[in-house]
């Protein structure tokens, strides 16, 4: 844990620097110091960084899946959870789940591989590029429908593949390991 590191906002016109807390940018310091990229005293951040290090997640969890029965089932098992302030979005389709995530950051993303039209790499890509622009990470969890497809081709796009069945210790496991 970094302790005791002050971190100094530059504007770009050169504005007076402005001080915050190092706390909430805890990883991105801890990465720059072990690279030695800034010294462990202070660490430089532009101010266009830090306004889009504001942005909050939209919900814990986005579920997508490949339909609105299995959705309701999943949302009934994470409501018995009983995880405290957990909170969840569903889409209802493809289009929305892309608007979502294009839009939106999650800390997990569970999304179905075998819902109508999903583009895999694309959907991934949008949750990628988003976590960059917003400084929020996101965890990619794959549904697999278990239709004997070869999983492989999506190991190096995705953080973790669950098997397509609703229960509750795969769902808590999951959450107890990301959230």
């Amino acid at each position: 844990m970094i302790k005791n590191i002050k971190l100094v906002i530059v504007d770009v016109d050169g504005v007076t620097p402005t001080y915050i807390a190092a706390e909430k940018y805890e990883n991105q310091l801890e990465a720059a110091i072990a690279d030695e990229q800034v010294a462990p005293s202070e660490a430089v951040v532009k101010s266009d960084e830090i306004a889009k290090s504001d942005e909050v997640y939209a919900a814990d969890v986005l579920i997508a899946k490949k339909s609105g029965f299995e959705t309701k089932l999943y949302t009934k098992v994470i409501d018995s959870l009983g995880i405290s302030g957990l909170t969840y979005m569903t889409a209802s389709s493809v289009d929305g789940l892309a608007d979502l995530v294009k839009n939106n950051s999650f800390k997990i993303v569970l999304f179905d591989k075998g819902c109508d039209g999903v583009d895999i790499e694309e959907i991934v890509a949008a949750i990628r590029g988003r976590s960059t622009s917003s400084l929020l990470n996101s965890t990619i969890a794959l549904v697999d429908d278990g239709r004997g497809d070869d999983l492989t081709k999506y190991l190096n796009l995705v953080d973790t593949i669950v098997p397509n069945v609703i229960n509750k210790d795969i769902l808590d496991s999951l959450f107890a390991k990301f959230l």
